[in-house]
């Protein structure tokens, strides 16, 4: 049985569809800011390290369900992170399958870039604009902290 979500980076044709549901946890940011955000991301077409990268989570007939905003960044306390300033999961009756489906995902690219933690950061406002200020981001005290299996022979 095909999976019921697929997970991708974005592309152009979402970036107004997926405004709305990165409004709801980022309040201040516009939507002129999105679409930049957004095109840096599919125009670099490289996942560069530690810059943000956004994955959809799509159902069968190609409607957004999810989306998350993260990066690979270096933590005082926690060492290599993966950062999820933003995740949403949508659905009128499988929110826990988007979200496990999105998670899931995340989990991957966590191992494959060596990082012991993620930290999903919680359900406040503007989360984007705080990972950019340094103080907020090397805080251990928010967000879910999700520690991740990593094959520590080649550290």
């Amino acid at each position: 049985m095909p999976a019921a979500y697929t997970i991708a980076q974005i592309s152009a044709e979402q970036i107004d569809v997926t405004y709305p549901l990165v409004r709801n946890v980022e309040q201040a940011l516009q939507q002129a800011e999105w679409r930049e955000i957004c095109e840096a991301i599919i125009q670099r077409r490289v996942n560069l390290a530690g810059a943000n990268q956004i994955v959809i989570a799509t159902n069968r007939t190609g409607y957004v369900r999810g989306i998350c905003m993260f990066r690979v960044r270096s933590h005082p306390r926690y060492g290599q992170l993966l950062d999820v300033p933003i995740f949403v999961a949508i659905s009128a009756g499988d929110v826990a399958g988007v979200s496990e489906a999105l998670l899931d995902h995340l989990r991957t690219l966590a191992h494959n870039q060596k990082c012991r933690t993620m930290r999903v950061w919680g359900l406040g406002a503007d989360n984007l604009s705080r990972t950019l200020r340094k103080n907020e981001f090397d805080r251990w005290d928010h967000g879910l902290l999700v520690s991740v299996e990593v094959d520590t022979g080649d550290l």
